[in-house]
């Protein structure tokens, strides 16, 4: 399983495009770790909308920059690989199907 993990701050305009694009996937065993890093108005699950993956939401009380908010994702991953990615991307269907073919290779 991959761990995607997302970590935010006031990206309530972004952040649905970039789970959307998680819902294209081709591989399905991940779980989406959505670390909500002291936003002003905090996202709920009602918020994001219902998609065809794992998800849950970490609130951190406060602002403390996004290396704080990866690491408090990665404590609470479940997946042998983790892929951090930034609440304003999008990615390709077979992103991590890619990914996924190339763990324990050197690329």
């Amino acid at each position: 399983m991959i761990s995607v993990i997302i970590p935010y701050f006031n990206s309530q305009d972004t952040l649905p495009d970039t789970l959307a694009s998680l819902n294209w996937q081709t591989y399905k065993d991940f779980e989406v770790i959505l670390v909500d890093d002291g936003s002003e108005r905090g996202l709920t699950y009602d918020d994001i909308g219902e998609y065809n993956f794992r998800e849950q939401i970490i609130r951190l009380p406060k602002n403390k920059g996004a290396g704080a908010a990866i690491n408090a994702g990665i404590q609470t991953a479940k997946g042998e690989s983790i892929f951090c990615l930034d609440s304003d991307d999008i990615l390709i269907p077979t992103a991590l199907e890619r990914l996924k073919s190339k763990v324990g290779q050197v690329v």
